[in-house]
């Protein structure tokens, strides 16, 4: 688990998704991200609609977590991770997967923007 400073209250994502702004898909996960230079924090979405059972929602937010720790990023901002249907069937490596193509295409629209 990530330590309270690092991850995103519930009043940060509710003025996140007042902001409509366009995630970044992969295959298991969307990413919204916002930028800031002060703060890096990290939250994670697991509607019930998606999985059903409290304790798969609860591994599957343990497992990212220690993924995003794994990987650190070098970015600063909010970053809110949107679970899709496929997360409940997904396993460790999947989800490793599609944290780095997520964690690519974020570098790579950071890029386009400062270039």
């Amino acid at each position: 688990m990530l330590p309270k400073e690092q991850r995103i209250s519930g009043r940060e994502i509710f003025f996140l998704k007042q902001e409509k702004i366009q995630p970044i898909y992969g295959k298991v996960f969307g990413m919204v991200y916002k930028e800031n230079m002060k703060v890096q924090k990290f939250g994670i979405i697991i509607p019930n609609k998606i999985v059903n059972k409290s304790f798969l929602r609860n591994k599957i937010k343990r497992l990212l977590f220690n993924l995003i720790r794994k990987f650190s990023f070098k970015t600063s901002g909010y970053f809110l991770f949107l679970a899709k249907k496929q997360a409940s069937l997904c396993n460790k490596d999947e989800f490793e997967s599609d944290l780095l193509l997520l964690k690519r295409k974020l570098n790579e629209d950071i890029n386009i923007v400062t270039n």
